[in-house]
């Protein structure tokens, strides 16, 4: 079970990483995409800061590597009827995400992100298609960019996820969600 050893080493990273973030300069609030972290303010952190020393990895000028994981575990269970059809029986289960990813700069003009998830679910009979374990490529692209009239013109090539219009079009939860904030709409 190698998400189970993971977790372990991840919560380690996040209990130091707090303290880290807590240190970095106020920043606007975190993207709902994890391809959109701004990994170059650790670029001056303490040493010592094992955090930090994931975030940014220095390659030489202008280039970077950045790692990071994000871990969700979910209990589910449920005990009612089939409406009222049979007697109910209990369910109780456990879903389980790791996502683990690298962002990689070689200068302001080229850059790839990968991400890979491990999904599991424990406990339920028979289990969900969508909740099969398996390890799959979450996203992966080559970002090529050029200055333009001011700003920058970006050519993604890959998988990569997107929402449009706020999470309210497409987005990466089943009900409307603000891409600004990252909370629920009603």
């Amino acid at each position: 079970m190698i998400s189970r050893a993971l977790a372990g080493t991840l919560a380690l990273l996040i209990a130091t990483g707090a303290k880290a973030q807590a240190s970095v300069d106020a920043a606007p609030p975190p993207s709902p995409f994890r391809y959109d972290d701004d990994s170059s303010k650790f670029r001056t952190s303490p040493a010592e800061n094992a955090y930090a020393r994931l975030k940014y990895i220095s390659l030489g000028e202008a280039r970077f590597l950045s790692l990071g994981a994000d871990l969700r575990e979910r209990v589910e269970t449920s005990d009612v009827s089939v409406l009222g059809l049979r007697n109910s029986t209990a369910d109780t289960y456990d879903l389980h995400r790791l996502l683990l990813y690298a962002d990689l700069h070689l200068g302001p003009d080229i850059r790839a992100f990968a991400q890979i998830g491990n999904h599991e679910e424990v406990g339920r009979h028979p289990a969900s298609p969508t909740d099969l374990d398996r390890l799959d490529l979450q996203q992966g692209f080559i970002d090529l960019s050029q200055p333009v009239s001011g700003g920058r013109a970006t050519l993604r090539l890959g998988r990569a996820e997107m929402s449009y219009d706020e999470g309210a079009l497409i987005g990466l939860r089943d009900g409307p969600m603000c891409a600004r904030c990252g909370t629920e709409r009603d």
